[in-house]
């Protein structure tokens, strides 16, 4: 997890792998399936599961993403770097990959209904900048309004629609910090 300059009282390797929508204050995780061409327009590095062959009877094999072009993907495998075909890369990646990232230190944990706080206020304001509103006034709630507006904010990025804060919506916010490592895009 150097990439991530994660401590390690923030995530055990194990801990990583369970991926926890909150790891550590500021320090969130996502996981699920999606296409290569998906982590990629994430722009960020990505831990990603290699199947075996099919009917073989080995465990996942877990890889860092770090860069992808037209024609290679460059994995870190434990200790050393490899770019591999990405014809070779699709025929043992099934899409399983989690990415950690880091937000504002204020976003400790996954909002639920009727919080107050800091945190809710960023969200608040976050949500009416998205929806082309100005910054609301006064301490925010997590009450039925600032729900339903999550949930048109998660419809139209195509996020799963429940109205709860967490990881994916909080990147569509745009909570992610720039200054995390970058996902290579020219392979040399």
């Amino acid at each position: 997890m150097k990439l991530w300059a994660v401590r390690a009282e923030e995530a055990t390797p194990a801990r990583l792998l369970a991926c926890p929508p909150v790891l550590a204050p500021g320090l969130f995780c996502q996981s699920g399936t999606a296409s290569l061409d998906a982590l990629v327009a994430s722009r960020r590095p990505a831990l990603v599961a290699l199947e075996p062959r099919p009917g073989g009877r080995s465990a996942a094999v877990w890889a860092v993403l770090l860069g992808v072009d037209a024609l290679r993907v460059r994995l870190w495998l434990g200790d050393v770097v490899v770019d591999v075909p990405r014809i070779d890369f699709a025929r043992h990646f099934r899409g399983r990959h989690l990415q950690a990232w880091r937000g504002p230190d204020l976003l400790w944990r996954i909002p639920t209904p009727g919080d107050t706080g800091p945190d809710i206020d960023w969200l608040a304001a976050r949500v009416a900048a998205a929806r082309g509103q100005p910054t609301p006034v006064g301490p925010a709630e997590l009450d039925p309004a600032l729900q339903a507006a999550i949930r048109e904010l998660q419809r139209a990025h195509g996020l799963r629609v429940d109205g709860v804060p967490g990881p994916a919506t909080l990147r569509a916010l745009g909570a992610e910090r720039e200054d995390g490592p970058a996902l290579r895009r020219a392979l040399d």
